[in-house]
């Protein structure tokens, strides 16, 4: 992490798949990883990373709500979506455009299969969870460099 800035991620998450995810993020850049809901004042943070679920083919209500009611104004952000059919792509633009008119600068995003107890119970997977780390690892060279 760079010196002097600082990173926090956070997330919500029902099943523990969103969690998983943003845990795997948080320790790549040695920074706290909050449950969304916790979170503290985010004005002391450079970087924010905010994971969530898709449901019904938008991120949870609960992320969405959150990121109206904080201002990013000189704030990089990514974002982070866990899905298990479709619609995190959908999810990904609706949190970046709440993001932007929160004055955030959304520098990148990253979408992870997620287990459903029907339809997928073996994701995310050792695979899955490799592409995590490499974004994570991504995320830190990027910001290294800003």
């Amino acid at each position: 992490m760079p010196k002097s800035k600082k990173a926090i991620v956070v997330y919500f998450s029902r099943d523990g798949n969103t969690r998983k995810v943003a845990k795997i993020i948080a320790e790549y850049l040695k920074c706290k990883c909050v449950f969304i809901l916790e979170a503290e004042n985010i004005s002391i943070y450079d970087l924010i990373v905010i994971g969530s679920p898709v449901y019904t083919l938008e991120p949870v209500s609960t992320v969405t709500e959150w990121i109206k009611s904080h201002d990013f104004t000189n704030k990089k952000v990514v974002l982070l979506c866990t899905y298990t059919w479709f619609g995190e792509q959908r999810s990904i633009k609706i949190m970046k455009k709440l993001v932007q008119r929160q004055n955030g600068n959304v520098i990148g995003f990253h979408v992870t299969v997620a287990k459903h107890k029907f339809f997928k119970p073996d994701r995310p997977n050792s695979e899955d969870l490799n592409k995590v780390k490499d974004f994570a690892k991504n995320v830190l060279k990027m910001w290294k460099k800003s």
